[in-house]
């Protein structure tokens, strides 16, 4: 969502092509933390840095949708919706690397690229149908409805992870 919707937002809102490549550079700079979150995720636990990610990356999001009239406030917002992605960047797949066991990493690998590859065409898919009927702000809306998902879920982490 983040590098696809915000250049078209920047553009639209009026602040040009090029205000939206540098929010998506901020918003990119954000990965350079990943050690950070690493260690966060270890003293903390797994379970509260993807809630957390999700929380920030949700709120941030509706704060867009609410900010949209006003673009240089939607746009500092989005990147920091960026943040709570980054969050969640480098600890994805560490929930499959637990639940499968090593021996059976390579056989349980295809299913977890198919899970990825189906992920990677719904959500475009449900912007899409989004955009059909709606402005380009509600975009954000729903981004933030499957992040409060992905909130919802992380709950049910082991505490242990």
């Amino acid at each position: 969502m983040f590098i696809i919707y915000t250049p078209i937002y920047a553009r639209e809102s009026g602040l040009g092509e090029l205000m939206g490549a540098a929010i998506v550079s901020i918003g990119s700079a954000w990965t350079l933390t990943l050690p950070f979150w690493g260690w966060f995720a270890r003293r903390y636990s797994l379970r509260r840095l993807m809630y957390m990610g999700f929380t920030v990356a949700a709120g941030m999001s509706l704060l867009v949708f609410a900010a949209s009239g006003t673009p240089t406030v939607a746009i500092v917002l989005l990147a920091f919706a960026a943040l709570g992605a980054t969050m969640l960047d480098g600890s994805g797949h560490v929930l499959f690397l637990r639940a499968v066991h090593p021996l059976e990493r390579s056989e349980m690998t295809g299913v977890f690229q198919t899970y990825r590859d189906v992920a990677n065409l719904a959500v475009p898919g449900f912007f899409a149908v989004l955009l059909k009927f709606f402005a380009l702000p509600v975009i954000f809306v729903g981004a933030a409805g499957w992040m409060l998902v992905g909130t919802f879920f992380s709950r049910y982490i082991p505490r242990r992870m």
